[in-house]
């Protein structure tokens, strides 16, 4: 291989908003396919999450990782203000961290 073709097989394209969004529904899910008292507990910190974000941005319904994390549907063309929220309010970012912190979870349900 020449150089180009080495560099160019080495660009990573970033996962499309789709492919994000079917990551996120998939943690949320697997999350609340945990035990019953581990599903409350994450309800709860999923909740108090989203509404610190409604709380700090009145907009955050026009957020389309909103409605996922949240558990609606809504198109994103619909979803005006944008994708994810910046930084440390990131839905991606919090629920990577939520997931990492129960992935190992013994607390599966027993259905």
């Amino acid at each position: 291989m020449n150089n180009l073709s080495t560099k160019i097989n080495q660009i990573k394209i970033p996962p499309s908003e789709t492919e994000i969004n079917a990551g996120v529904k998939e943690k949320i899910n697997f999350l609340y396919k945990l035990d019953v008292l581990k599903v409350k507990e994450i309800y709860n910190r999923v909740t108090n999450f989203s509404r610190g974000l409604e709380q700090k941005y009145p907009n955050a319904r026009e957020y389309y990782l909103f409605h996922t994390i949240i558990g609606s549907s809504m198109d994103r063309e619909h979803c005006k203000a944008g994708f994810d929220f910046p930084g440390e309010d990131s839905i991606v970012k919090y629920v990577d961290e939520l997931y990492e912190e129960y992935r190992d979870s013994i607390y599966y349900a027993t259905v």
